[in-house]
């Protein structure tokens, strides 16, 4: 992004002074957010990143762009143990493997694993030249169930599927599957973001909200990523539920990072047709007013939040108590 890395204290979650995790609690995200970015320059670049973003990113598939920005934001692909994937025969799930980048990625870190990549569509690759991943077709929303056996792999990974399923799906199926075909003492990891943003103006929040109702009224959530500790913790066979939080910056005022995401947000409004028609504007109001988004963050500075979080399956379901979550949170 720019030339400085700040970090800052987010609403529902800030760091100790010896840079442990403590849990604070905050109703109101939105004004605490903005309070506490607003008038600061939050550009960020890596110091000495292990894993970059490609130069040049022009003719790359948005799916992909999607992996890379993810990849560097969180410096890996992925933040649960990796102990247990170094043993022979270890199992590694992607659902919604999309592109099957990130699937064949850590298919090469890890050659002792067999790693399955599975997808609504056959985008992933037909041919490749990792032998240790294969690829799936299976629609989850026609049986909602998962293809395999009870405690089969040591890591399943899920990102970026809030509007492809159904809020109460993912509470009373997909998350009780993801758990269900994960090995006791394996890991789930999902990686989701906010379509809320923050130090927003008038135009993005029309967007925004219009979309998020547009979402609820068709059984989706917006902000799942408030909802995941919990229904994780329903399964009553998760104890712990160990979160990330990161922000990104929109526009080119941030550099590559930003720039790359507000493609990706305009292109998810753009993709949206139905939500010009919901919003009672033509077609090419409704443009108007995404390339009038993508000046206003400019501006405005504006940002957004992904989440990470990472979950152990244990073997026995413990005493009901209140949701523990360890929390580490970085604004960039």
């Amino acid at each position: 992004m720019g030339s400085r890395h700040s970090r800052h204290e987010q609403a529902r979650f800030s760091f100790a002074r010896n840079g442990s995790p403590r849990k604070s609690y905050d109703s109101d995200r939105r004004k605490s957010a903005e309070e506490k970015v607003n008038g600061r320059d939050h550009a960020y670049r890596q110091e000495n990143p292990k894993f970059t973003i490609p130069e040049n990113t022009q003719g790359i598939p948005r799916l992909e762009v999607q992996h890379y920005l993810m990849r560097y934001l969180y410096q890996g692909n992925f933040s649960s143990p990796r102990g247990a994937l170094n043993a022979e025969g270890s199992r590694i799930l992607d659902l919604g493997c999309g592109a099957g980048t990130w699937a064949i990625e850590v298919a090469k870190e890890f050659p002792n694993c067999e790693v399955t990549g599975v997808d609504i569509s056959a985008y992933f690759p037909i041919n490749h030249d990792t032998p240790n991943v294969k690829f799936l077709e299976h629609n989850f929303q026609e049986c909602n169930r998962l293809p395999f056996d009870d405690n089969t792999f040591d890591l399943v990974h899920m990102r970026f599927l809030l509007a492809d399923v159904k809020e109460r799906d993912i509470e009373n199926a997909l998350i009780p599957e993801l758990v269900r075909v994960t090995k006791p003492n394996g890991w789930i990891e999902l990686l989701e973001f906010d379509i809320q943003h923050f130090s927003d103006g008038p135009t993005t929040r029309r967007l925004t909200n219009a979309l998020m109702r547009h979402l609820q009224s068709n059984g989706y959530n917006g902000q799942i990523s408030d909802k995941l500790p919990q229904y994780l913790k329903k399964t009553q066979q998760i104890d712990v539920v160990n979160q990330y939080d990161k922000a990104i910056t929109l526009g080119r005022w941030a550099g590559k990072v930003g720039e790359l995401a507000i493609d990706d947000i305009s292109r998810l409004f753009s993709d949206n047709k139905e939500l010009s028609r919901s919003m009672g504007i033509t077609d090419e109001e409704y443009q108007k007013l995404i390339e009038a988004y993508k000046q206003e963050v400019e501006t405005k500075r504006t940002f957004f939040r992904t989440h990470r979080f990472y979950a152990q399956k244990i073997e026995k379901a413990p005493q009901p108590k209140s949701p523990t979550i360890v929390s580490y949170n970085h604004k960039v």
